[in-house]
């Protein structure tokens, strides 16, 4: 993925997905289609479907809104306030 638009960490991988517990994803979802991350950010939702735990099971995935370009990463954040963040 290119250098999403408003980022400042250069696209750094937990801008965009982050483990919140050892069974469990969170990550960045694009839902307007006319966004210009649409496409990839879906593309990276279906490799993280694809991911599997050493038993074999699927991880959870937890969706975040994409924030306007303020910052993704802050407002990631924002949204966990109560979850540990590795």
């Amino acid at each position: 993925m290119d250098i999403l638009a408003g980022d400042d960490t250069d696209s750094h991988i937990d801008t965009l997905a982050r483990f919140i517990s050892e069974d469990t994803i969170c990550y960045v979802e694009c839902r307007d289609e006319e966004d210009e991350h649409y496409q990839e950010l879906n593309r990276m939702r279906g490799q993280l479907e694809s991911f599997r735990m050493r038993d074999g099971g699927s991880y959870r995935l937890i969706p975040l809104p994409m924030p306007s370009q303020n910052g993704i990463l802050r407002v990631v954040r924002g949204y966990l306030p109560h979850m540990q963040i590795f």
